[in-house]
């Protein structure tokens, strides 16, 4: 089936049936069961207390850091993961509550870890946050699975802007995640250069680079790390955020002499000029 046909396919689905779908994933894998929560992070932590307001608290947390076993978040005891799955895999839903990028492990490699460690019944947090969207959604790319089949029109444009096949495949794979969270189906990350791809661009000597949203300089270690060995053009990084930028000045005043005097950075944002006959913007 060509990517055409696959995206066709995806999205003849009705907007009532992923309506619906969403709406029931999680009561389909948890029923009634008690909550442990996988990850005691900020996500965790989020979820911790939209449970407790609406009444169902989770049980417990669990996770990979024995250091924090004991530690309560949010009211919620944490277990390390063995112990939390040795006293509730079988009785409870285990939600997977991390979600970090770049990730070290995929979501679907959470998910296999604790079905092997014998947690019956495993989902993701984002079958919960479908269920209770108002409280949890949008989070990163996660929505609710109906609003993609309500944007057909405008998925199928954009489809259409990828020239080559193996684009085509990785939109339909995360296509296919946003409608069934099909986070097994997501290709590995590729092992390039993020930002600084050489079949996309050539850095010389003397390239500049200007960073606007510069958070701590990972973005310029990266141009970097891609430029020649004997670069000598300059940086300008822009970031806002107070806290960030006093990491990014740290960074820029742990370089060698002569990188230092050429990296420059500036706490503030970048925006773009008005176009010519429009009035500028007003906002902050």
């Amino acid at each position: 089936m060509s990517a055409r046909e696959e995206l066709e396919k995806l999205l003849s689905e009705s907007v009532a049936s992923a309506r619906t779908r969403g709406a029931t994933a999680f009561d389909e894998i948890a029923g009634g069961r008690p909550i442990v929560l996988f990850g005691a992070g900020g996500l965790g932590k989020k979820i911790a207390l939209v449970l407790e307001k609406l009444g169902r608290p989770a049980v417990a947390f669990a996770d990979n850091n024995r250091a924090r076993v004991g530690e309560k978040v949010a009211g919620v005891p944490i277990l390390a993961t063995e112990d939390a799955v040795a006293k509730y895999g079988d009785d409870a839903v285990f939600v997977v509550a991390v979600w970090r990028a770049p990730a070290t492990e995929r979501m679907s490699d959470r998910i296999e870890r604790l079905v092997q460690l014998g947690a019956k019944h495993v989902t993701s947090f984002a079958t919960l946050a479908w269920k209770h969207p108002a409280e949890l959604l949008p989070y990163y790319a996660m929505d609710l699975p109906h609003q993609v089949i309500e944007a057909k029109d405008d998925v199928m444009r954009a489809f259409e802007l990828l020239a080559d096949e193996p684009s085509r495949r990785e939109y339909l794979s995360h296509l296919r995640l946003r409608l069934h969270l099909d986070f097994a189906g997501i290709s590995d990350p590729a092992d390039e250069p993020e930002y600084f791809t050489p079949n996309l661009v050539t850095l010389t000597k003397e390239t500049s680079f200007v960073d606007c949203g510069a958070f701590d300089g990972d973005t310029a270690r990266s141009f970097l790390r891609c430029a020649p060995a004997d670069f000598a053009g300059r940086i300008s990084a822009f970031e806002p955020d107070p806290g960030t930028f006093a990491r990014l000045a740290a960074w820029r005043d742990s370089q060698p002499e002569d990188l230092k005097r050429r990296i420059a950075i500036h706490q503030a944002g970048a925006v773009k000029a008005p176009t010519a006959g429009m009035p500028k913007s007003t906002d902050p």
